[in-house]
């Protein structure tokens, strides 16, 4: 499998937890509303947040983001700004 594929193979599959864990939690929406947040790899934001409420969104994404690092992709939170 090239690169391209498996990182695009681990983005989508990482969406997918994202939202299965937003599920979990009720599609819960609590926080700041924010815009802009998400997921972000490589300065850029390629996962957008499932929730306007920061905590909610967050709580969301941390499974994603630990499963990106398993798979060698440098992860992390974006805040976004305040709405």
């Amino acid at each position: 499998m090239d690169t391209q594929h498996f990182f695009n193979d681990c983005m989508a599959q990482a969406e997918r937890i994202m939202h299965a864990a937003h599920a979990l939690n009720g599609h819960d929406d609590h926080g700041t509303c924010v815009l802009g947040a998400g997921i972000e790899v490589n300065g850029t934001v390629r996962i957008k947040q499932v929730s306007q409420g920061n905590m909610s969104a967050y709580a969301a994404a941390e499974p994603a983001i630990e499963f990106l690092r398993k798979n060698g992709i440098n992860a992390r939170w974006c805040d976004g700004r305040m709405d």
